[in-house]
């Protein structure tokens, strides 16, 4: 008895030593990057940027941690009063910020890694692809919440063995049936290669994506279904698709019109008197004429200019007005763009007395707002050189054809390099930065060659226009070969300034001054 005894208080005692080595030695996860993120103990307050990620911690028990969520995590149904801060690849992060979030759990294709790294969360990237990654992220997140082997194994096994018992439970009718599904109306569906397209092949049906476009490819229009031929309209049938030709000519009755209209004015005879309108010349003077010129007396001028206040002129007046009411107008809009976020002015008000608050507004709202008039001044510097260099007033840059060249660099980058705007790193944003600026520079040369040289300003517009054309179609090209850079593609070509730092804003000024 005694030895029983003596048995279960070693056994207790191990177990306490256990647990208190490892509350001491914290919690630590290596994510999908290879980095190793720490905790003195598991995170209590837990943002989630991934519908995915989200069911993984409730379906671990944890949901009660969750303290935000994506716009598009809606399962289970607790999680749609939380707050949701955008979606994962374009999240609030001053929204983020605010909710003070011991652990942020992230995608990898998102932009915001970089900037919660550098406001100082700890960010986990996991993002689950297929059924092995599905498992593996399942143990990850199991470590970061302090939920034991066990528990994490006994929860895979449960959707494991849910994914059995639906297979099994299907008619055999339906079996290899040819199935497409839509991950969202981009559209965007789901493949072989997926999570989804292997639960698919595990229920026996077909997926119409095959595993080489990718485990979410965008799907193509014909897929869907989405040409159909246009109503005839009660046409005949021979008819249906031709449209009626336009009607050449005007109406007959225009032509009666006459095509200038000559208004009828008195005609002044050389040598009659000239009305003055209130100008600083006699009154009723006579017209010079044809070879000689108008006297006026010396004496009445020199008087008139004497007693004539000195003054600058109007036009240069009125610019120092226009540029001094310009620059309060700028003033203004850069107080508002510190006052403009997820939680309004109060974070300007907390300031001193918050640093959260603080820190929102003086490294995301600031260099947010002096980023938008850098880039802004920027356009209209180059706008005024195009302008200056066509001697036109409705000129632009992409006259040049330098907009096509540089959306034809990225998709080259995109394809050849594998080179994402999603991803994470000053090399990979500086390749595709470069990418684009040899394209926009090739462009402008091949423009050049074509017009040979700039000095007939109507044949450097016609080059330019065709090469725009030319290498914009190029780069459509590119893009429909290979559908899987059609996201990363309109992701760099829109841009955003939500993610611009202080070293963003020194670059554009530093652009600005030696431009």
């Amino acid at each position: 008895m005694r030895v029983r005894i003596g048995r279960r208080l070693c056994m207790g005692l191990f177990g306490l030593v256990m647990t208190l080595a490892a509350q001491a030695a914290g919690t630590e996860v290596t994510d999908e990057r290879g980095v190793t993120t720490r905790w003195a103990s598991p995170p209590q307050r837990i943002v989630s940027l991934l519908p995915s990620l989200t069911e993984t911690v409730c379906e671990l028990g944890a949901c009660a941690r969750l303290v935000g969520v994506d716009r598009y995590s809606n399962w289970p149904a607790s999680v749609r009063s939380l707050p949701q801060l955008g979606g994962g690849i374009d999240p609030n992060v001053e929204a983020v910020l605010a909710l003070r979030p011991d652990a942020v759990l992230i995608a990898h294709s998102s932009r915001a890694v970089d900037q919660l790294l550098a406001l100082g969360l700890k960010v986990v990237v996991l993002e689950p692809k297929n059924s092995a990654d599905v498992q593996r992220v399942l143990r990850q997140v199991g470590q970061l919440l302090g939920v034991d082997e066990a528990q994490t194994q006994g929860v895979w096994r449960q959707i494991d063995a849910a994914v059995s018992a639906a297979a099994q439970s299907l008619p055999v009718r339906v079996k290899n049936t040819r199935v497409y599904f839509e991950v969202n109306s981009a559209p965007y569906g789901a493949g072989e290669a997926s999570f989804i397209g292997e639960t698919l092949a595990r229920l026996g049906a077909r997926n119409i994506l095959p595993a080489s476009m990718g485990p979410f490819p965008p799907a193509q229009p014909r897929i869907r279904g989405a040409i159909q031929p246009r109503p005839d309209h009660g046409r005949r049938p021979e008819l249906r698709w031709h449209v009626a030709a336009p009607r050449l000519g005007g109406h007959p009755r225009a032509a009666r019109k006459p095509p200038v209209c000559v208004q009828r004015r008195r005609v002044r005879r050389a040598g009659a008197p000239w009305p003055s309108h209130g100008r600083l010349r006699p009154p009723d003077g006579r017209l010079p004429a044809q070879q000689g010129a108008m006297r006026v007396p010396a004496a009445p001028v020199m008087n008139l200019l004497a007693h004539t206040p000195t003054a600058a002129p109007r036009p240069q007046r009125r610019a120092w007005w226009l540029g001094a009411g310009l620059l309060a107008l700028s003033l203004v809009l850069g107080v508002l763009g510190l006052g403009v976020g997820s939680t309004g002015l109060e974070a300007v008000w907390q300031m001193l007395a918050d640093p959260v608050a603080a820190q929102i507004v003086r490294d995301i709202r600031a260099p947010r707002t002096l980023g938008a008039f850098a880039a802004g001044a920027l356009l209209g510097l180059a706008g005024a050189v195009a302008q200056g260099l066509f001697r036109n007033p409705l000129a632009d840059p992409f006259l040049l054809g330098s907009a096509s060249g540089a959306s034809l660099g990225v998709v080259v980058a995109l394809v050849s390099l594998g080179i994402s705007p999603f991803a994470a790193g000053w090399a990979v944003r500086l390749g595709l930065t470069g990418a684009a600026f040899m394209g926009a520079v090739a462009a402008v040369l091949l423009t050049l060659a074509l017009a040979r040289g700039v000095q007939h300003t109507l044949r450097l517009l016609l080059a330019g226009v065709v090469v725009g054309v030319v290498l914009g179609a190029l780069a459509s090209l590119v893009t429909l070969s290979f559908p899987d850079t059609l996201q990363a593609m309109q992701v760099f070509m829109l841009g955003s300034t939500a993610f611009v730092g202080w070293s963003a804003c020194a670059l554009m000024a530093g652009c600005g001054c030696c431009a």
